[in-house]
C-alpha cells in the first residue's frame, strides 16, 4: 500500500484595519497573574521584562 502526503502552506497579507491597536497586552501588569490553568505567579516589575527583551534586541 502506498501512502501520499501533501503539505500546503498558505500565507496571506491583509491590510491592517484602522481600529486595530498598535500595542496589545501580552501579560497583565500584575502583580499577581493567574493563568488559564489556575497556576499563578508574581510579576512585581513588568518593565524588567520589556527591558530584558530590549537588551537582547528582540522586538516585542
Amino acid at each position: 500500500m502506498t501512502q501520499q502526503t501533501v503539505e500546503v502552506a498558505l500565507n496571506f497579507a491583509f491590510e491592517k484595519p484602522a481600529d486595530v491597536p498598535d500595542w496589545i497586552e501580552l501579560l497583565p501588569a500584575g502583580p499577581v497573574i493567574t493563568g488559564r490553568d489556575g497556576r499563578s505567579w508574581r510579576l512585581d516589575d513588568p518593565q524588567a521584562i520589556v527591558d530584558a527583551f530590549a537588551a537582547d534586541g528582540v522586538d516585542l
